[in-house]
């Protein structure tokens, strides 16, 4: 049989949702059905705008986040929580990915989206360089 032009791709899942969270990430055509437009990982543009800024200052060469990139994922974070926004820890992994970050960078950063997103109050942000205006920024 001729290769119809495609890898041809098999999903054997361990855990019931992890074939809907690969399908959202890759967007697969899938022989026999129509494609279909992507739907967006992230609803919150400004969380993908800031998000955005990120993966552009950090160097997504390393499987892993080194310090200073993690210092940098923490503060945009942060600084997203205080101004009211929320994400999902999934989904921005499954975005990192589609940006290119490798699979351990991008796990690194849904970790400190628990985190941070999982804090009681709102984190300050006055120990950051222009916090206001980099939101000002990633709003516009």
């Amino acid at each position: 049989m001729a290769s119809p032009g495609w890898p041809l791709c098999f999903a054997v899942p361990e855990f019931d949702d992890q074939v809907e969270r690969w399908v959202s990430r890759w967007n697969p055509v899938v022989p026999g059905q129509a494609a279909k437009a992507a739907k967006p990982l992230l609803t919150d543009a400004v969380v993908e705008k800031a998000l955005t800024t990120l993966t552009s200052l950090i160097n997504l060469g390393n499987g892993v986040l080194v310090a200073r990139d993690k210092e940098k994922a923490d503060e945009i974070l942060r600084i997203l929580r205080a101004k009211g926004h929320s994400f999902d820890p999934i989904a921005i992994k499954s975005w990192a990915i589609q940006q290119g970050w490798k699979n351990g960078a991008a796990d690194e950063l849904a970790k400190l989206a628990v985190r941070v997103g999982g804090l009681k109050g709102k984190p300050s942000i006055s120990g950051y360089h222009d916090p206001d205006g980099r939101y000002a920024r990633w709003a516009s």
